[in-house]
């Protein structure tokens, strides 16, 4: 690749607040589970607070958290339409059977989130979407409505120079860079295969077809928010023109749903012991009977007390021994600093936790960006991948005991908190919104 071809990379923000004219009207668009939620949570509250009139378009399984705290909130979908959603069994497959059930579900309500766009008078001043939110984005192109993307992890983001690391894309260090870009193309040409109700959508409305869905149109050549820090992903020079990195957004939800009395007087039981040994597969994750099985065994076998969290409690044993406890769910703010180690999905909220914590991780990849959130941990020094198949207890008491003893993984992890201290990410995010909204207006 020519250096001159290249995009610039990405900023990193330190924008002061631009005193706004008038209040902006912004709507919202989070895909996803809880994980992808919450950061535009987070942004919401922010530019509620700062006086704007924000709605939130997502569906209604994340209604209450909203309405708990006054937010503006549209129901795109059901809570039963989530939970199937969750229990799809392509959805943890990690290979393409994955992102065609993504996808699917996100093209549903692509036409409805385009009328809710659309049918707002006065007109949006910001649009603000998430990538699996396509209705939104193609309002924006279409309506000439200012468009910001948020994305969660750099996983998501094409790169020559520097691949992240997924299931099924394979780009070793000594492979030539040209060879890398054919690779990305042909995984372009796969997976735009998926859109033809999107591309459809688009010639209906006299839009151009466009080509690399996932890997570019998603992202507003206006402005993507990466929620992440330059110290986590570094800043190869191949990512979008528009990428502006803030950090990690840290909302956790724990002011809406606190620690319950129950997982607060089990931490403190527990903290003779060091702190438990807590497991999570992630909120969304509906299929981890067998991998909570091995934790379980893990914590038998190593004599360790154990905290299981999950709201999907049917996929828990039945019969706990004494000492390890589920809970359906707990503020990892409050729980993992005093965690022996976390041993989770690789969920990209998961990962920001645990590194402010300064707490080991173990991650245990299924499907998505998880593989490489584990693998920018790992070369933090700040927690370990688990490769190969799902862990089984026999396997997983070991890899853990490794983990305790590692004090060279303690000390990794002690430096990674340090980054958090002296930084407001959501309020960087919510200046450079307000900055693209007055620039548009």
């Amino acid at each position: 690749m020519d250096p001159a071809d290249q995009p610039r990379p990405p900023r990193v923000a330190a924008v002061p607040r631009a005193e706004p004219l008038r209040p902006l009207h912004i709507m919202m668009f989070p895909a996803g589970s809880t994980g992808d939620v919450l950061p535009m949570l987070a942004l919401a509250r922010s530019l509620t607070g700062r006086g704007h009139a924000v709605t939130t378009v997502t569906n209604g399984h994340f209604r209450d958290l909203y309405e708990r705290q006054g937010l503006g909130f549209v129901e795109l979908s059901s809570d039963a339409e989530y939970r199937e959603l969750m229990r799809h069994r392509a959805l943890w497959r990690a290979d393409i059977r994955s992102v065609a059930c993504i996808v699917r579900a996100a093209q549903t309500f692509m036409r409805r989130q385009y009328e809710l766009v659309a049918g707002r008078h006065p007109p949006l001043d910001l649009i603000v979407t998430g990538p699996l939110a396509f209705g939104p984005r193609i309002a924006g192109e279409h309506l000439r409505l200012p468009v910001a993307t948020v994305q969660l992890a750099p996983g998501v983001l094409r790169s020559v120079v520097a691949p992240p690391a997924l299931a099924g894309v394979y780009m070793p260090p000594w492979l030539p860079l040209w060879l890398r870009g054919v690779e990305w193309r042909v995984l372009d040409a796969i997976t735009d295969r998926l859109f033809g109700e999107l591309l459809a959508f688009r010639a209906e409305l006299g839009l151009p077809r466009v080509r690399g869905v996932f890997s570019s149109w998603v992202n507003s050549p206006q402005l993507t928010l990466g929620l992440w820090p330059e110290w986590f992903s570094g800043h190869p020079c191949d990512r979008p023109g528009s990428l502006v990195l803030t950090g990690f957004p840290m909302y956790d939800a724990g002011d809406a749903l606190p620690l319950t009395a129950d997982a607060a007087a089990f931490l403190d039981e527990t903290a003779a012991a060091g702190g438990p040994l807590v497991f999570t597969p992630g909120t969304a994750h509906a299929q981890a009977g067998g991998w909570l099985r091995a934790a379980v065994d893990a914590c038998v076998r190593l004599g360790r007390p154990g905290m299981l969290l999950t709201p999907y409690r049917e996929q828990v044993p039945a019969d706990l021994p004494p000492g390890v406890r589920h809970f359906d769910r707990a503020p990892f703010s409050q729980v993992f600093a005093r965690a022996a180690a976390v041993v989770h999905h690789g969920g990209i909220g998961t990962v920001a936790q645990a590194l402010a914590a300064g707490t080991r991780q173990l991650i245990t990849p299924f499907a998505f960006d998880q593989l490489d959130n584990g693998a920018r941990v790992q070369r933090l020094g700040a927690g370990r991948v688990w490769r190969g198949r799902r862990p089984a207890g026999r396997a997983l008491a070991p890899a853990l005991a490794g983990l305790l003893s590692d004090t060279g993984l303690g000390r990794g992890a002690a430096r990674c908190a340090a980054r958090f201290a002296g930084v407001d990410p959501v309020g960087s995010a919510c200046a450079l919104l307000e900055a693209l909204a007055q620039r548009r207006r």
